[in-house]
């Protein structure tokens, strides 16, 4: 091919140039769409109108599926000053009852024990998260962050967050950060 060749139908050196510049400007802008849409974003937040959570209520956490996301947590509340019990010391513990019962000439009686599952942690805030790997990528497919009360009975919080495109486990509980302490400095 001769020098020039290229150009012998019409086409400028230019306006190829221009075109160039055209594609690499769409594909800036389609990679930084496609970043800021996998973003995890702001949890749809629900809590109850008596909604209260002090550094002094000793804070559990589970996260039975992703046991990573409850030690980041954590890591997270420690950070905030709270009193944080670890899941894990919700152990079976082992209790013991003596039923006795006497007359005049004997005392008869037995004992039993049994294991219990106990929590030492008046608020227990529970993980639900759920991710798929189609190729090499980790995406978010969605979840749920609830905080109970176990001295009530009630749920005192729920976080949502919705699927998004590419995301982590990190993006996810770095949100939650956010989202919480939101929460109880409201």
């Amino acid at each position: 091919m001769e020098t020039g060749d290229h150009f012998k139908n019409g086409e400028n050196p230019k306006s190829l140039t221009g075109c160039g510049n055209i594609c690499s400007y769409i594909l800036s802008l389609c990679i930084v769409c496609i970043l800021f849409a996998s973003c995890v974003t702001t949890a749809n937040v629900s809590k109850s109108k008596d909604f209260t959570l002090t550094n002094d209520i000793p804070v559990s956490v589970q996260s039975p599926v992703y046991p990573e996301a409850g030690m980041r947590i954590e890591e997270m509340l420690l950070e905030m000053g709270y009193h944080v019990v670890p899941f894990e010391t919700a152990l079976n513990k082992i209790t013991t009852d003596v039923d006795t019962s006497w007359n005049s000439n004997s005392i008869k009686g037995s004992v039993s024990t049994y294991n219990a599952k106990y929590i030492p942690a008046a608020v227990v805030i529970s993980v639900d998260l759920s991710f798929y790997y189609p190729d090499a990528h980790f995406n978010f497919n969605g979840g749920y962050i609830r905080i109970f009360d176990m001295r009530d009975k009630k749920l005192l919080a729920s976080f949502r967050y919705k699927a998004g495109g590419v995301g982590n486990l990190n993006d996810v509980c770095n949100q939650f950060v956010k989202d919480f302490k939101k929460l109880v400095t409201e």
